[in-house]
């Protein structure tokens, strides 16, 4: 159906006019009503886009670069291959995060770590994909934070680690997550952001099969 830009504009002042006679009051609850409505699409598209990536990044393998640097048990190891049958926990930290600022709360993870060796369940892993200006200091730096936290620490040479997984979210808040004995995310997120979200974890690794 085609309308006039005269129809248009006819139709835009006769809704100015509606507005116009509006009490102030009756103006406010009109205004009002509009932004909760734009804040829920905004959000709700949000949460859709967010959840299609993290749906996507599940139905892919996590594809480890070809060039690591491991670093466990106080020394550099040689390159590593994944060839363990235990789910992994990552813990990401791409080259626009503060990597100086992740190991230096490093230990927020101990809980995890803890239960890891407890229940030798599950592994966890720090993968690394450093800045160019971070690159050099880089392995000085986790060798003195593996000797104090146990946690092993894996760097991503080339920084490649989104080149072989296109699907994995650049949030950063989605840069947790615990891997089945296949490779597949089978929980993506901070474990540790609350209680519900520590125990949902707990019951996955421990007491549910996390193998496909």
């Amino acid at each position: 159906m085609h309308y006039s830009s005269q129809t248009m504009t006819l139709t835009t002042k006769v809704q100015y006019n509606e507005i116009s006679k509006m009490s102030e009051k009756q103006k406010r609850i009109f205004f009002l009503t509009l932004a909760l409505l734009s804040a829920v699409f905004f959000f709700g598209c949000s949460f859709m886009d967010s959840y299609g990536k993290i749906y996507r990044f599940e139905k892919n393998p996590f594809i480890f670069p070809d060039n690591l640097t491991i670093i466990k048990e106080g020394e550099i190891q040689a390159p590593w291959n994944r060839t363990d049958s235990l789910p992994l926990f990552v813990m990401y930290i791409d080259s626009m995060e503060c990597t100086d600022c992740h190991l230096n709360h490093i230990n927020y993870y101990n809980r995890l770590l803890e239960i890891s060796k407890e229940s030798q369940k599950f592994d966890m892993i720090c993968l690394i994909s450093p800045s160019y200006a971070q690159h050099n200091s880089l392995p000085a730096k986790l060798l003195n934070s593996n000797r104090q936290t146990k946690i092993t620490y894996a760097i991503d040479n080339d920084c490649s680690c989104y080149d072989f997984n296109p699907c994995l979210p650049e949030l950063s808040k989605y840069h947790n997550f615990l891997l089945d004995r296949d490779g597949f995310p089978i929980y993506v997120g901070n474990p540790l952001k609350s209680e519900k979200l520590f125990n949902q974890f707990l019951k996955l690794v421990l007491y549910e099969e996390t193998n496909r």
